[in-house]
């Protein structure tokens, strides 16, 4: 991920292309997205996530989701947004 941020447009480009497997009818593209979240904040690339409105409505939507797996993992997501000790903090660094 270091490497793309020297060219801004790639990095908006595979956000949107990420955010979009969200939005998926197949449940494996949604499933797909949560892997890829979860491996960016476990990398240390969390920086490369914007933790906006759009974010939560995402996770929200998949946290409802009719597949138990992608339901899951959501959680799982959550769990690791929120379990950095002030999810403020969290954000503040990210943004920083």
């Amino acid at each position: 991920m270091r490497a793309w941020q020297a060219v801004p447009q790639w990095v908006n480009q595979l956000r949107s292309e990420i955010r979009g497997l969200a939005r998926s009818d197949a449940y494996r593209e949604r499933t797909t997205f949560v892997t890829c979240e979860q491996s960016l904040l476990d990398s240390g690339d969390g920086d490369f996530i914007i933790l906006d409105d759009e974010y939560f409505e995402i996770l929200s939507q998949l946290a409802q989701d009719p597949i138990v797996d992608v339901r899951i993992r959501a959680a799982r997501l959550l769990g690791t947004i929120s379990g950095e000790s002030d999810l403020y903090a969290y954000l503040k660094r990210t943004r920083s």
